[in-house]
């Protein structure tokens, strides 16, 4: 991908990842079950693993 495909595409993958869905839904149920630092921790974790995708669709290893 060129420079300019790649600076629209980590921002739209981003705002994606911030809509409710699943990932959202598991969040709260763990904040409610776990507690709020078990919920952040587990959010770090699920942001890091996301990063880690949008990595590797970016340069075209995915």
């Amino acid at each position: 991908m060129i420079l300019s495909t790649i600076l629209l595409f980590i921002p739209a993958s981003f705002a994606l990842k911030m809509a409710p869905g699943p990932n959202n839904l598991l969040s709260m149920a763990n904040a409610k079950h776990y507690g709020v630092k078990a919920a952040c921790c587990a959010g770090i974790g699920r942001l890091v693993a996301f990063v880690g995708m949008i990595t590797l669709a970016a340069t075209g290893a995915s």
